[in-house]
């Protein structure tokens, strides 16, 4: 009796050793860090979040949102993210400069920026920038990429984020993101012209940056991941985009039904997320070739000053949905 009850023990004692890393890894919580505060931009991953679908897949998932000095990259490479949302090329710039991580999934198939002028001096074509004005980011990538192929000189005005000096010449001319800026200035009674970035040749994608260690220790929770938001997407896009935009209202007080409704309207004109079916593109499908072209196109312009190869950069873990 005495060694049965032992036998007994020593079974239960191993039965709970054995369950303990399965109970470990459930009940893990993974952040994803945004780069900026909740916008309909980001919509796929707070569709899926409010339908459950990471859950479904058996990962829990913790959206921390981002901001100015918040330093998504950092909080990715200190451990205090699993994965963040990331522009291509910011991927490509960060692996030169020995950075271990990886751009493993599309979420958007196109960057939103573009150049905002007035209708009635409309931009619609890159070399019209020759000589002028423009007030964007001074480190924009794009900038370089269309002086460099349009030999073009422009004079740059440090962003201020504000419409004060857009609302008050009609000459003005200023980057923006095609989902925000001219929505504001309309409401203020400016005919806005937008000129999407990618139509220059300068192309990124927008998707999820992941630290090599969480890939090479957790394949499989990424790959869980990628699909839940792709999923995700598909929801918000073709049938209803409320659970995202009632999340996203509740965590950022900025976003009124009709600024969210708008956003919404740009991504379905634009885009951005299923992209050109002339061009098969879809939610989560991912060009190779558009990519290798993306590094070429850095090194042209000097961004990057080191060899790289496609592979340190990407590793799709999922091709298309």
């Amino acid at each position: 009796m005495r060694f049965s009850l032992i036998t007994l023990m020593l079974s239960l004692i191993v039965a709970c050793q054995r369950e303990e890393p399965e109970s470990e890894s459930s009940s893990k919580t993974y952040i994803l860090q945004t780069d900026w505060f909740a916008q309909p931009e980001y919509a796929g991953f707070y569709q899926a979040l409010a339908l459950g679908y990471y859950e479904e897949a058996g990962i829990n998932i913790e959206i921390q949102e981002g901001g100015p000095n918040t330093g998504p990259l950092n909080r990715l490479l200190t451990g205090r993210a699993h994965f963040m949302n990331a522009r291509s090329e910011s991927a490509i710039v960060s692996v030169a400069r020995g950075l271990p991580v990886r751009f493993v999934g599309v979420t958007l198939q196109h960057n939103p920026e573009a150049v905002l002028s007035h209708a009635e001096q409309a931009i619609t074509d890159f070399r019209q920038l020759d000589g002028k004005s423009i007030m964007a980011d001074l480190s924009a990538p794009w900038i370089r990429y269309i002086q460099h192929k349009y030999d073009i000189s422009i004079n740059l005005l440090p962003h201020n984020f504000g419409i004060s000096h857009y609302l008050n010449d009609q000459s003005f001319i200023m980057a923006c993101f095609l989902t925000n800026e001219p929505y504001f200035v309309r409401q203020q009674g400016a005919n806005p012209s937008v000129l999407p970035v990618w139509e220059s040749g300068f192309d990124s994608y927008r998707g999820i940056l992941v630290h090599q260690d969480l890939l090479d220790t957790e394949p499989e929770i990424v790959k869980k991941f990628v699909e839940a938001t792709h999923r995700g997407w598909y929801s918000y896009l073709y049938e209803n985009p409320s659970p995202a935009h009632e999340l996203i209202a509740q965590r950022n007080a900025n976003m009124t039904p009709e600024f969210m409704d708008f956003i919404y309207q740009q991504i379905q004109e634009y885009g951005l997320v299923d992209g050109r079916p002339r061009a098969a593109e879809n939610i989560g499908v991912f060009d190779e070739l558009r990519m290798r072209e993306q590094i070429e196109i850095l090194k042209k312009i000097e961004l990057i000053d080191k060899k790289i190869e496609f592979d340190d950069v990407f590793s799709m873990v999922i091709q298309d949905d």
